[in-house]
C-alpha cells in the first residue's frame, strides 16, 4: 500500500539514526493503520442514509473495503452506484 510507505517515511525524523528513523516510520504506520481500520467504519457507519448512498462515500467504503482485503464488499458496496452509472452516465 503506497500510503502506507508514504506515511513511513514522511514521519522519520531526521537527523537521528536509521534505527529510531525505523521505530518512527513503524509507529506512524501502525497510527495510519488504526484511523484506517478501526475509526473510518465508525465514520461510516454514523453518516446519515442519504450521504451513505453518495457515490462518493460509495466510492470511500469500497476503498475501504479493499484495504480490509474483502473485494466482493467493495463490489457490493459500489453495485448500486455502477447500476445508476450504467443508466444515467457517471
Amino acid at each position: 500500500m503506497a500510503a502506507r510507505k508514504l506515511t513511513r517515511k514522511s514521519c522519520a525524523p531526521s537527523g537521528y539514526p536509521d534505527s529510531v528513523k525505523f521505530y518512527c516510520g513503524r509507529i506512524c504506520e501502525h497510527l495510519f493503520l488504526f484511523v484506517l481500520f478501526a475509526l473510518a467504519p465508525l465514520i461510516l457507519a454514523g453518516l446519515s442514509d442519504r450521504d451513505r448512498n453518495r457515490n462518493e462515500m460509495r466510492v470511500a467504503t469500497a476503498a475501504l473495503r479493499l484495504a480490509q482485503e474483502d473485494p466482493h464488499g467493495a463490489t457490493a458496496v459500489l453495485a448500486p452506484a455502477l447500476e445508476l452509472a450504467g443508466r444515467t452516465g457517471w
